[in-house]
């Protein structure tokens, strides 16, 4: 791990401060700017068409991404978190939603987000990390605060060339073909006459299946690499979850629950997993640079608190995991999901297919007699002609296709 920008790629100069649109973020002009209450995430309703969701959640991102980008571009902790959030959620959207996006489109946005994400990601470790290791050395021994400030200055150097670096992404082209295609996604043809209550057993399956599988992978002793991947699944079935709450119901809601429970151990696992691996390079590299031997105890102490805190997280994650397996949280958010697809397709067809009849002029079955009660009472029986034109009629017959 570089701990000095010694090995900085070439960084463009800043931009000068221009009483025009943003330089890093050419697009922001031309959208109108995100309101401070603009949130993320949004649900979608069942009768919303894919083509709808998919520009109703990209906007909702872009708006986020556009909101924190000046303060991530002066370097704040927060505003770069929440770029570092923006790419990960729009990413996640188009994992969900890839039905309705061109192939190479969703491949392409999928790449660039996944690349700024890991932009920002890289400033926002350090700031994690520095967090950490701040509150684990208070707690340790108070005194180590003084022998630690060698990897507090190392911190600030990584953190400075990470930040350089994600200055050059966003004020690349990249960033603005990748902005400019997610203000107007390609979409297949399709999407704009598919309700997303239609199609979302088929986007969530593929999805929560992953889960599942990572699920039955983690134990208390599992490697590192399996409890973040753990972490990914876990957080697109959240964020897939959350765009399709309006669709679900009680069972939807409790699995998100459990997903946000899940994400904040799995979030402090990962950060002391980074630290670790950010304290073993600096150990590693100590001799050559020459630092103190008393910042390497520091090191080692640290290490080791923060591998029996890990280790900790660790049993707890695998016996919450389970937990949900037993409780069949996931399975029973995809079940109540795929029940109102099957709601949607069928009033589809109520309210379609007659309209379809009538414009093929197919003909229909001779209106059947009603019996309706006379002024006084008795029970008569009419044309069904002479009724009002809801009345009288016939249930449409349903499908019997209940595939997602």
């Amino acid at each position: 791990m570089e701990h000095a920008p010694a090995n900085a790629r070439a960084v463009a100069p800043a931009p000068a401060p221009s009483e025009g649109p943003d330089d890093l973020n050419p697009v922001a002009a031309a959208t109108p700017s995100a309101s401070p209450s603009a949130t993320e995430p949004a649900a979608i309703v069942g009768e919303t068409t894919l083509a709808a969701a998919v520009r109703a959640v990209f906007d909702l991102g872009l708006a986020m991404l556009d909101r924190n980008l000046p303060g991530a571009v002066e370097g704040e902790a927060e505003a770069i978190h929440q770029v570092r959030v923006a790419a990960r959620r729009l990413r996640a959207r188009i994992d969900l939603f890839r039905p309705a996006i061109h192939g190479a489109r969703a491949r392409s946005l999928h790449n660039d987000l996944q690349w700024l994400g890991r932009s920002a990601g890289a400033v926002r470790e350090f700031d994690v990390i520095g967090e950490l290791l701040r509150e684990r050395a208070s707690v340790i021994d108070p005194p180590l605060s003084a022998p630690a400030q060698p990897l507090v200055d190392a911190l600030a150097r990584s953190r400075a060339l990470a930040h350089r670096n994600f200055l050059q992404d966003v004020a690349s082209p990249r960033y603005r073909r990748m902005h400019q295609r997610l203000t107007a996604p390609l979409l297949r043809a399709a999407a704009a006459n598919t309700w997303v209550a239609e199609a979302a057993p088929a986007m969530l399956e593929p999805i929560v299946r992953k889960a599942r599988k990572a699920i039955r992978r983690v134990r208390a002793d599992s490697a590192p690499v399996l409890i973040h991947r753990l972490r990914i699944r876990f957080k697109r079935v959240r964020y897939a979850l959350e765009i399709l709450v309006g669709i679900g119901g009680r069972r939807t809601r409790r699995a998100l629950d459990y997903l946000e429970e899940m994400q904040e151990l799995l979030g402090r696992h990962q950060d002391m997993v980074a630290a670790c691996e950010f304290l073993r390079g600096f150990a590693n590299e100590s001799g050559a640079i020459g630092f103190p031997p008393a910042a390497l105890i520091a090191a080692g102490s640290l290490i080791h608190d923060l591998a029996l805190r890990r280790a900790k997280i660790a049993e707890r994650v695998a016996k919450r995991a389970r937990r949900m397996a037993r409780k069949e949280i996931l399975n029973g958010a995809l079940r109540e999901i795929v029940r109102e697809a099957r709601g949607a397709r069928q009033k589809r067809d109520e309210t379609e297919l007659p309209v379809a009849k009538r414009a093929a002029g197919e003909p229909s079955k001779a209106p059947a007699a009603e019996t309706v009660p006379d002024s006084n009472g008795a029970v008569q029986a009419v044309e069904a002609s002479a009724l009002p034109a809801d009345a009288g009629q016939e249930p449409l017959t349903k499908r019997t296709d209940e595939s997602a």
